[in-house]
């Protein structure tokens, strides 16, 4: 299991999302970008293995499952926007 995020990121840290650097990069055009190169290569290794399943003595056909399970997990209420911001001065003087 990678999390809800699977620490997926584009060439960024979340130290980047914090300070807010590189955002220059970060925009649905990029993602849209992103996504079909990935695509491209998706495509290019699946015709890529179906060469292969003609041509070799030993391929194997690959076997895939695909699970996935809704989990209902409780909401916590949010902190009062003071205590939040309290919390965001004493984490800026840390740092």
């Amino acid at each position: 299991m990678t999390g809800c995020a699977g620490q997926i990121n584009t060439g960024h840290s979340a130290f980047d999302s914090i300070k807010k650097i590189n955002m220059e990069r970060r925009t649905f055009k990029e993602a849209e970008r992103i996504g079909k190169v990935l695509a491209g290569i998706v495509l290019h290794t699946s015709e890529t293995m179906a060469d292969l399943r003609y041509r070799s003595n030993y391929y194997v056909e690959p076997n895939l499952i695909i699970k996935n399970t809704i989990v209902a997990l409780p909401l916590k209420e949010p902190e009062p926007i003071k205590e939040i911001i309290k919390m965001k001065r004493i984490w800026q003087k840390k740092n």
